[in-house]
């Protein structure tokens, strides 16, 4: 069991480091927004990277396929 804690700190530890760009990202952008400014405001070559590093982490962990839940914790199955 030891192994398997590892492995899941290991996960936790990637999702941090998938979502460091979009957050440094969204720092340096947050400047040039004026007080009454949307992000939907943005021009489009400065919204199309934040949309790509918020789907970034997901799409990495997707094609990783952690597996966090054990067989028995599928949806659709249930205990008789």
């Amino acid at each position: 069991m030891p192994h398997e804690s590892t492995r899941k700190l290991l996960i936790g530890a990637s999702i941090l480091v998938l979502h460091l760009p979009m957050i440094a990202y969204t720092f340096w952008l947050y400047p040039q927004l004026t007080q009454d400014q949307s992000i939907l405001d943005l021009p489009l070559l400065k919204l199309l990277p934040v949309v790509f590093l918020a789907a970034l982490p997901y799409a990495v962990l997707n094609r990783l396929t952690p597996g966090w839940n054990p067989e028995r914790a599928r949806l659709g199955e249930y205990e008789h």
